[in-house]
């Protein structure tokens, strides 16, 4: 069957027999879940960061390039200040199977204050941790817990066609092991 979600059985199987999801750090006592759910899997949030470092410029995805943002490493939890955007990523580090995908949905405890992740899915053949930006809609600072839970992934079952078998993923930000954004057009 294409398009169900896979159920926290299936992801244990998967994981111990497929090695999906490797780096997969031990739950915090007293921390914002991570790992297997019911049906998902709660992702961590790792230490490293980006944020854009100019105010008040038209910014281009086209060409924009590594010059606008500024790194950040956070071992402890810190505020996200209100209107701000940071680009993150995950501890675990995912090796996609043939037949799955991975969607981000919200995690209540952050979005109940205006907090809000949004992650690309993670496609079929991609390969390194997820990553995803965090934004904070609401008029207050919001914390963050680096080596916690801070959205939940589902996987979705995909069936191709045979002439679409070749199609997996293998962009840039393939196999990738730090945080970085990578324009998608080089300025002439």
């Amino acid at each position: 069957m294409s398009g169900g979600i896979i159920t926290r059985g299936q992801i244990n199987k998967r994981i111990a027999n497929d090695q999906f999801i490797t780096n997969i750090p031990e739950p915090k006592d007293g921390g914002i879940s991570t790992g297997p759910t019911i049906c998902g899997y709660d992702i961590t949030l790792d230490t490293a960061f980006l944020s854009i470092t100019v105010n008040s410029a038209t910014l281009s995805p086209k060409y924009m390039g590594r010059k606008f943002f500024g790194g950040a490493h956070r071992e402890k939890s810190f505020n996200v200040g209100p209107g701000d955007i940071l680009t993150a990523q995950s501890v675990e580090i995912f090796n996609m199977p043939h037949d799955l995908i991975a969607v981000a949905h919200q995690r209540a405890v952050y979005n109940n204050f205006g907090l809000s992740i949004n992650m690309p899915p993670l496609l079929p053949g991609y390969v390194g941790r997820a990553r995803f930006t965090i934004t904070n809609f609401s008029k207050n600072g919001i914390r963050v817990y680096p080596g916690e839970g801070i959205c939940t992934l589902m996987f979705h079952t995909v069936s191709f066609e045979d002439d679409e078998a070749g199609e997996l993923y293998s962009g840039k930000y393939n196999d990738q092991d730090t945080i970085t954004v990578v324009p998608p057009v080089v300025k002439p």
